[in-house]
């Protein structure tokens, strides 16, 4: 079984159902903490649609907090999920801009992920 996030009509990623849970539920907690909208909905049971213009701010806000911040466990528990969640932007054509060389780095090793997710 698996679950698709899709923008237009076009399938993003298709991902195991339990990981795109994950995912999902996870980027949910984030996008509450920083007070922003998420930018996903989930239509039906298997197809979360995405929503760019907010999905952009969410992933520009989140990069901004992880990049802002020094704390290692904060690092340590946003990194995965900030690899999909860039992959995710740049894939609906909302490439966040970074601030620091080491917004850059994570810039390209989402790039990377990417390439392991894309379904198009």
């Amino acid at each position: 079984m698996s679950v698709y996030f899709e923008h237009r009509g076009r399938t993003l990623w298709n991902v195991a159902t339990r990981v795109g849970r994950l995912y999902y539920s996870a980027a949910a907690q984030l996008a509450d903490l920083l007070d922003l909208p998420l930018g996903i909905e989930v239509p039906g049971d298997d197809t979360y649609q995405v929503d760019p213009d907010q999905f952009g701010r969410f992933a520009q806000g989140a990069f901004d907090y992880y990049c802002r911040s020094n704390h290692p466990t904060l690092h340590a528990l946003l990194h995965g999920q900030l690899l999909v969640t860039l992959a995710l932007a740049d894939g609906i054509g909302r490439p966040v801009v970074p601030a620091s060389p080491e917004g850059r780095s994570l810039l390209a090793e989402a790039a990377a992920h990417r390439r392991s997710m894309d379904t198009t």
